[in-house]
């Protein structure tokens, strides 16, 4: 659906555009009448200005879904990381995260290794090759 509306707000965007440049084009023209630029005048603003209002509404709305949908994944993650904190002690391994997360392991680490560097987390290396974070008791 995304798609489709993102389509739709680009050739709309287009149309709009397009009679401007014909409006323009028609006013600079020096061997047009009058009557020539009022009616080129007229009708693209009739036909260009609701394609161009129309299809910006539609690029402003996609951006703002998206950003919302983002924000809403950002608030999601991060309760879940806190979650996990509060259950397991102030500790938490990478696996853990991507296990109720569904993040990649990659943005998991990324994720917990920016959290560890804003609230002053303290690493330790198991044997297993896996890290665990201590977080300190005030972030929990």
């Amino acid at each position: 659906m995304q798609l489709i509306k993102l389509i739709t707000a680009s050739l709309l965007v287009s149309v709009g555009l397009f009679f401007g440049l014909a409006i323009a084009t028609e006013l600079v023209n020096p061997d047009a009448s009058s009557d020539s630029k009022l009616s080129t005048t007229i009708g693209g603003l009739t036909l260009g200005l609701p394609a161009l209002s129309l299809g910006s509404w539609l690029l402003w709305n996609g951006y703002h879904q998206f950003r919302q949908k983002i924000e809403h994944h950002s608030r999601r993650i991060n309760s879940i990381f806190f979650h996990l904190l509060s259950q397991n002690y102030g500790k938490i391994k990478v696996s853990d995260l991507v296990k109720y997360t569904r993040l990649s392991q990659q943005e998991a680490q990324d994720f917990i290794e920016s959290k560890a560097l804003e609230l002053n987390a303290t690493l330790e290396r198991r044997p297993d090759r896996e890290t665990v974070y201590h977080f300190p008791s005030n972030s929990v």
